[in-house]
Parts: structure tokens; sequence; C-alpha cells
């Protein structure tokens, strides 16, 4: 149905590099398209390097008809948008709210057109009578599938991340990606089971998170905040302890002032209220100020450069050496002291996508990213993980909860440039919106955690819309807040203990009037609407 135009871009092993169509690379190429599935294989002749990939196709997209390009991480903003690329629902006040993204730092040299959003691994575009095309990679190990849409002249733009590929003589499979055309739950439903991957159990689950605690968590608050869900104690069933409790990130002993008892106390004062405890790590990553870091430098990743990996948005967390013995040592010493020592019953695993930032040893960003994600499966054995600032689709059945949301600070640097630098930021909307639009991956990749929220007083003073709670509440599990449920008034008691319950309401549909994002839901022989 869909033959496109390749072009690929690699070098010989004498140094020697080509550009340009595929066919006449030299590599034997094959292109063609199997019942909607859409495969490009090459066989060269010699060892060579790949570098870049990119095949496009004719693609209309109706006037009415919206569309939707995942974004690179699980914490990356994504939203719908219309066919001339223009995002609507950007707030007056977002250039204080800008930073560039993890995307455009790492995959800039794929934006075919700057301005347009960039989606990975899979996206869609549906119609007002809700019907989907869906655009999904079958195989991401050979490099992340990177979209890019252009509706000024009808072309759909689709790359595979390949830097840093080396091949051998022998047939190699460069793209596969399946296209799908029915309704919403029929084309993910197909897409999960051409991947293999058994529908996940979304079991309702609810509790407190210390995220709006951040770096003030400490002994007492964990202690006050565990009597304050009385309220909500016949729903609540985990309490989460987020980013703050430890010295930094690399030194995970907690501030003995903090925690004089240490957290394996703290963990069974939570088992003592009945609920299971859940606490936050780094395990792929560590800052370079930690003490972790002075006493093995050895141990922090480099480039094939000699310089030290570290994140497109912050300069002091660095990415660990996984190839290391004993880094793989540590790792599993940290999971065990958490899990066996402490105590707790599950793993938050943050920054998992320090993992795969580079190309090595001749393989994709995404092939590191695989194994680094089986490596934390393994580690972590039976226990749950809930995976935070993950590429999605490696992630894909080997995590049983995903913070699907945003939910991360801020920077200023270079993003005026490209609509698609404007994503990573974050609002109380926007991490509604983030999770709402990756909906689908609810019970078939995972089961999505949206962001913590919260219901009474925000911390700047206003109210955290219950609209978006209520939302929040129909896209995955657990369900977490992050305040006082005894200073809830009547409705917002409820809204926390329907959620908590696993509501019974299913999204419906999701549509924008006049740049307003309305969410249309069933909640038992009726139809109901909430505007975002």
């Amino acid at each position: 149905m869909y033959i496109p135009e390749c072009t690929i871009t690699y070098l010989h092993k004498d140094g020697r590099q080509y550009s340009g169509n595929i066919k006449s690379s030299g590599l034997r190429a094959q292109v063609y398209d199997r019942n909607g599935e859409i495969n490009v294989t090459i066989n060269p002749a010699e060892p060579i390097k790949l570098v870049a990939f990119t095949m496009s196709f004719h693609w209309i997209c109706e006037t009415d008809e919206r569309f939707f390009m995942n974004g690179f991480r699980s914490d990356s903003p994504c939203w719908e948008t219309s066919r001339d690329n223009k995002i609507a629902y950007l707030p007056p006040y977002i250039r204080s709210h800008l930073r560039v993204s993890t995307a455009a730092r790492l995959f800039g040299s794929y934006d075919i057109h700057n301005g347009s959003p960039m989606g990975f691994s899979y996206c869609y575009f549906r119609t007002a009578r809700n019907h989907y095309r869906l655009l999904a990679s079958t195989s991401e190990q050979n490099g992340y599938t990177i979209f890019q849409y252009d509706g000024q002249d009808s072309t759909i733009y689709i790359s595979k991340d390949v830097e840093g590929i080396s091949l051998n003589p022998g047939e190699y499979r460069l793209m596969s990606l399946r296209f799908y055309d029915d309704r919403e739950d029929v084309v993910f439903d197909q897409w999960f089971a051409d991947l293999n991957l058994p529908p996940v159990e979304v079991r309702p689950m609810g509790g407190f998170s210390t995220t709006e605690m951040g770096s003030g968590v400490d002994a007492a608050s964990i202690d006050s905040a565990l009597a304050n869900l009385e309220p909500l104690s016949d729903y609540a069933e985990l309490f989460m302890i987020a980013e703050g409790w430890n010295q930094s990130k690399g030194d995970w002993t907690p501030d003995p002032v903090k925690f004089p008892e240490g957290m394996a106390e703290v963990a069974r004062r939570i088992h003592n209220k009945g609920l299971k405890s859940a606490l936050w790590i780094t395990p792929f990553s560590i800052d370079r100020r930690s003490q972790l870091a002075r006493k093995h430098r050895d141990w922090i990743k480099r480039d094939k450069n000699n310089k030290i990996v570290n994140s497109p948005m912050d300069a002091n967390l660095v990415a660990l050496d996984l190839s290391r013995a004993d880094v793989l040592d540590y790792i599993r010493d940290l999971v065990d002291t958490v899990l066996n020592k402490w105590g707790f019953d599950m793993v938050v695993a943050g920054d998992l996508y320090m993992a795969g930032l580079i190309p090595e040893n001749g393989y994709s960003r995404a092939k590191s990213m695989y194994d680094a994600i089986s490596l934390l499966r393994q580690v972590v054995g039976d226990a749950p993980i809930m995976a935070e600032d993950v590429p999605l689709m490696p992630a894909f059945g080997k995590v049983e909860y995903c913070h699907i949301s945003t939910g991360t600070t801020v920077h200023r640097k270079d993003a005026l440039g490209s609509v698609r630098s404007l994503m990573d930021y974050f609002t109380t909307d926007r991490s509604t919106l983030g999770a709402l639009y990756r909906r689908q991956l609810n019970g078939r990749a995972w089961v999505n955690t949206p962001k913590e929220y919260s219901l009474a007083r925000h911390k700047r003073g206003g109210k955290t819309p219950l609209g978006n709670a209520i939302v929040t509440g129909m896209i995955g599990m657990p369900q977490l807040i992050t305040d006082n449920p005894i200073l809830y008034d009547q409705e917002q008691q409820k809204t926390a203990e329907t959620n908590m319950m696993g509501p019974d309401r299913k999204i419906r549909r999701v549509y924008d009037v006049n740049r307003q994002v309305i969410a249309e839901y069933t909640g038992g022989e009726e139809i109901h609407v909430i505007k975002l």
C-alpha cells in the first residue's frame, strides 16, 4: 500500500561515505509493503557503519483529522495537534516554562522539519468520528523509530536512529513498521498482539507520594502523612517515598538527622499502617558531586571521545558504565538493600533514560536501553517496578507500572527555535494531557501511573481543578495524592475515594473545541464531559 522513498547514509570500512537513495547504495536493499507491514532490509557485501536512515511517503491528513506524536520519554509532554502542526495549548506564561527536551538534544540530526513535533515508536491520526490510523514500530532494538509529519506537503518522514550501528556482511532488517486502520481499541490491540505482549491486569490501587515534600522529606513528615491518610484508610494501599530522601543520587544513605532510625524503620512504620512501601532510586546514573562519584571516577560512562556522558538537561547527572562488573555489583547491592535489607515492596526507578544516551559497541542507543531494562528486571526479580523517565518501547512488558506523564523541572535554553522544544515543560494541565493521550498503553504495555496530584491547596496558592483529577482517575493506577486528605471538602474526598477504588468510568473520546480539550467519558449509563 505504501512504498516509501528511502535515503541512507553509511561509512565504508575505508572511511568513504555514501549518502543517497537506498536503491543506489550498493547494499542490495529491499523495500516492500506486505499486508500493511513496511519492511526495509539491506545486505551489505562488506563491513559498514550506519549513520542515518529516513523514509518518506505521501500521507494525506484530512481537515477534521488530528495527529499524535509520542514523546521520547515517559515524562515527555505530548498531545494531539492539527494538520498544520500548530500547537493549540500554549498558555500565556510559556516563556517562563521552557526547556530543551532530551529528544531535541539526542536526535536533532533527524529533525526533517524544524517546528514539527517529533514522535517516537508510534504515532496516530484520528478523525472526528474517532477512526484511527496507527503507525507503529514492531522492532526498536535496531534503533528508535522517529516520526515527523509535514501537513503542508502531506508527507510523513520516518527515520531510524541507526547512529553507531556496525554491520558485517549479511542480511539486516533496518525497519519494520506496521499500519493499522480501525477503531481505537482495535488498532492498539492489534499492535500489541503483533508485539506478542499479553494484556496486563489493571487493579485498583491508591495511596500517597512524598513528591511535594522534595528534599524536606524526613521521618517526622512521613509519620505525619501516614496519620493524615486515615480518612482514606479503606482505599489507600501504597506509600511512595519519592526523590529527596537520600543525600544525593549515588549516595543511597539517608541523612541521619532526618532519618535517625534508618530506612528499614520507615518501611516498618508504613507496613504497620497496612500499606505497601515504595522507594525511589536512580539505578543507572549518579550525581558527579556525590561521594560515590568521587570514589569511583572510573564508573562514570564516557563516549568515544572520552567525554563524560551526562544528562542533556542536567550536567551534574552522569551515566554509569554498565559494561563494568563492579558497577553491576553496585546496582545489585542497591536493589538488594532497598528490597531485602530495608524491606520496601516496590522499586521506583528514575532517570532510566540515562542508560541509553549514546550508541555503544556497534549497537544503537535503543539496544543499550533494552539491555539496561532487562538488567533491572533481572536484578529486581519478582518485586514490582515503577519506571520513571524511560524511553517507552524498551520498557514494554518489562515493568509493572510506568509514570506516564510529566513532572520535571524546566530549563530555558534554545527552546524558541522549534515547537518540538516547547514540548518538555511541566504544568498540571500538561501532565494530565500527556497521560490522557497515552491512555491506550494502560493494560497493554504496563499499568499507566499518572502523575501524583493535589486536591487541596496547591503550593502556588490555587486549587488543582477537580476535572484534572477526575480524568487522571480514568488513566491508570496507582492513584497517588500529595496532600493532606484531612483538609478535603466533601467533593474532594469523594473524588479521591472514587479514583482509588477504580472508578466505573471510561474515556469515550477526546477532542478539542476552540483550543479547549474536551474529555468525554461514560459513567454508569450516562455520558459526561470534562473541559481541561
